[in-house]
């Protein structure tokens, strides 16, 4: 990585200190970019893999390392790959028990059946995006409520993205999603801490509150209609 001093401006081709050796002051080391943005140099699949061990493994590094800017497209494409993977091993994994006999079809509910799933694994890539571009401005809302300074969509979006890269541990049987979805939100609360310089509490807060209201909603529309 090459670094441009502050102090003198020179640019600093090799960083083996935190010292700069044209006028000797003293800097932070520069983080490296996570892998996923590194794939034009790491091939798509090894900067894939990367970012996924890096994300499970150190989380809080990862997202000290995630750039807060560059884009939209980057943090996309990585969430929709995790995600169409996870989707569509859950899928599978569920056509297989149902043939082997593991699953009866007939206990199913409708909302699980698997003409509902296989419908929802089509959709897939065109659900994924609009949820992850939804659910962004949902928690900058309950960002801004919650009366986090300085909140940026982008920034937001990016950590949105790169939490849902637990999607693929849709890819475990059975509990494999339910795993899933547990990791990313797990991921959100880690990434919007370190991103925005805020409480975990808050974080997890800015997380819980739309589903609070969804709830809220939902209780509010049965009792009108049961009434």
């Amino acid at each position: 990585m090459e670094y441009i001093c502050g102090n003198c401006e020179a640019d600093i081709k090799e960083i083996e200190s935190g010292i700069c050796p044209h006028c000797n002051t003293s800097f932070e080391l520069p983080l490296e970019p996570i892998p996923w943005e590194q794939k034009s140099t790491l091939g798509l699949v090894g900067a894939f893999i990367g970012t996924l061990i890096l994300t499970f493994t150190k989380p809080k590094e990862f997202f000290k390392r995630v750039p807060t800017t560059g884009g939209f497209s980057t943090p996309m494409i990585y969430a929709l790959i995790s995600g169409l993977l996870g989707t569509w091993f859950n899928l599978a994994w569920q056509m297989l028990f149902v043939y082997i006999g593991i699953i009866e079809p007939d206990a199913q509910s409708a909302d699980s059946s698997m003409g509902f799933n296989i419908l929802i694994t089509v959709m897939s890539p065109l659900i994924i995006p609009i949820g992850l571009v939804v659910g962004t401005g949902i928690i900058q809302v309950a960002l801004t409520i919650l009366g986090v300074q300085k909140i940026n969509y982008e920034t937001t979006f990016r950590v949105i993205c790169y939490s849902s890269g637990a999607a693929i541990l849709g890819i475990i049987p059975l509990i494999g999603s339910m795993i899933g979805a547990f990791v990313t939100i797990a991921l959100e609360a880690v990434g919007l801490r370190e991103v925005y310089d805020i409480s975990l509490r808050k974080a997890i807060a800015a997380l819980i509150l739309p589903i609070l209201f969804l709830f809220m909603i939902l209780m509010m529309v049965s009792l009108i209609s049961s009434g």
